[in-house]
């Protein structure tokens, strides 16, 4: 091995039934004794490898963290590890789902290809998009976590008018379109059963009340899909006295990134760079 060498262990969790978790941790080699534990969480329609997210990930491992990017069981990209061949597990996902597989990988370190002796107990979140709502739902329930990064994320889950739900409920499901392959994928009414009867668990304001942590909060000016008013919403609910929300000039929803890789641009070092550097402050023993 490379002084310096991040080296990538793939592992599984099954959370139960036909439900698995699929993981990769990147370990920096060239940094002895025990670690603190960084997990990803992608965003909605994505996946763990998908374009800058393994670059990001392994970036935030030669800083020194153990770090996890994974695959939620429902999110419907199965085996394949890229594609939606999962369809009608994305059509049942839910919020629930996706915080019971972030608590499933973080208390089964067995599993993740490392000696207990390498794993610190401080331990960060940082969520893209959708990805960021579920870190800040398990930050309200896990007291290990000490700081949640969010990037571009929304302060709700669904963004959908009166009309547009009760369109929803007439079909019993609603109709998403991956733009980057043209499948035609759907969410059940099931899911928006789940939202309304969870609603007080999966509020953002409730859960950044219950258990304040220190976040940092990142957004592009130029973000496409999602506006840049949600970081200044998130922001006003952060009771922790550490708390910083700062936006990318001329960054959109995914920070010039794309799918395949083309490699990292101004927008994502930046990006980065910023949860490096705040993580490293915050995880300080």
């Amino acid at each position: 091995m490379k002084e310096g060498e991040v080296l990538c262990h793939h592992y599984e969790v099954e959370v139960g039934g036909d439900r698995t978790v699929r993981g990769t941790l990147h370990e920096p080699t060239g940094i002895s004794g025990p670690l603190p534990v960084v997990l990803f969480c992608h965003g909605f329609k994505g996946f763990k490898d998908w374009g800058c997210w393994p670059w990001f990930c392994e970036g935030l491992a030669e800083r020194g963290f153990l770090v996890h990017r994974i695959n939620f069981s429902m999110s419907g990209v199965g085996p394949s590890l890229t594609d939606h061949d999962e369809p009608e597990k994305f059509s049942r996902n839910t919020l629930s789902h996706d915080i019971e597989d972030v608590k499933a990988v973080l208390e089964d370190p067995v599993n993740w290809g490392v000696p207990p002796a390498r794993v610190r107990s401080e331990l960060a979140l940082v969520g893209h998009s959708r990805g960021g709502i579920v870190a800040a739902l398990v930050a309200a329930e896990e007291p290990a976590v000490r700081t949640v990064v969010t990037l571009a994320t929304p302060s709700r889950l669904f963004a959908v008018s009166p009309q547009e739900i009760q369109a929803w409920r007439r079909s019993g499901r609603r109709e998403v379109i991956n733009s980057r392959t043209g499948q035609v994928l759907h969410i059940d009414v099931g899911v928006l059963d789940d939202y309304e009867e969870n609603s007080s668990r999966y509020s953002l304001e409730e859960a950044m009340r219950a258990r304040p942590v220190s976040m940092l909060i990142i957004h592009g000016e130029a973000d496409e899909a999602v506006s840049v008013d949600e970081a200044d919403r998130l922001r006003s609910w952060c009771h922790h006295s550490r708390c910083r929300r700062i936006t990318i000039p001329d960054a959109g929803h995914t920070f010039g990134g794309a799918h395949p890789f083309e490699g990292p641009n101004q927008y994502l070092e930046r990006a980065q760079g910023l949860a490096a550097d705040w993580i490293a402050e915050e995880l300080e023993p």
